[in-house]
């Protein structure tokens, strides 16, 4: 499948050629979990993918972090003190978020694979890498500027692969490709995806007044209740 969607080259042999490193590609156990897996990073040994990058290039990010959707309560809510009730929260994901990036053909032929006996080359960005987040990131920062400054996505905020906003409940959007209705700004935002080719899956695309952001529960029917604060978070399992 790698192979159809462009992202694996086919077959160059059974070896490396000069200045290739074949990373590695299987899954270890999540810390403190004996069922759950993750994909291995790059950084064993001294002489891995990860020791060859500059870390100060591309750390800093901040993470779990829905500061900017308190502040676009807070700021709803000061604008249209008697409305606070008629706002939901909604969220998109993009499917396949890193693969979607490219890397330079020198940083390419550090990313060969093993498959079946056989060398391929991995063009895109990868999980594991101590870049890919920032490569990313990068690159969603700009859909998220083009979606706020040429789409008239308002309320927008991000998250690596995870967008998200405000919309008010009677503000909805008919998003043909999926057949039905969504809040404005977010069928806004799916038809910019579809226009740049940024893939992404219906069950992934929600809204409501209380809805999972990154992990976090984010109840609006509390601003009814404490409106000079940001809405009721707590940390899902």
């Amino acid at each position: 499948m790698e192979q159809c969607h462009g992202r694996f080259s086919t077959s160059f042999g059974t070896s490396l050629l000069p200045g290739m490193y074949c990373m590695p590609i299987y899954t270890v156990p999540k810390p403190g979990s004996t069922e759950e897996l993750r994909l291995v990073d790059h950084s064993a040994g001294p002489f891995s993918l990860n020791h060859m990058i500059n870390h100060d290039s591309v750390t800093g990010f901040p993470l779990n972090n829905l500061t900017h959707l308190g502040k676009m309560l807070i700021q709803e809510h000061n604008t249209h003190p008697d409305a606070s009730n008629g706002l939901i929260a909604w969220k998109s994901d993009i499917a396949d978020a890193y693969q979607l990036c490219p890397m330079h053909p020198h940083w390419q032929i550090k990313q060969a694979v093993w498959i079946g006996g056989e060398y391929h080359i991995d063009r895109c960005n990868v999980i594991g890498s101590s870049a890919s987040g920032a490569i990313f990131i990068a690159i969603n920062s700009l859909i998220a500027w083009i979606a706020k400054n040429k789409r008239n996505v308002q309320r927008l905020a991000s998250y690596v692969d995870n967008s998200f906003g405000l919309a008010w409940r009677d503000d909805e959007e008919v998003y043909s490709p999926y057949g039905r209705s969504f809040p404005s700004p977010q069928a806004r935002l799916l038809h910019l995806w579809d226009e740049l080719g940024v893939p992404h899956k219906e069950r992934k695309q929600l809204s409501g007044s209380t809805l999972t952001i990154i992990g976090i529960s984010v109840d609006l029917l509390i601003l009814t209740k404490w409106p000079t604060h940001f809405p009721r978070m707590r940390k899902t399992n």
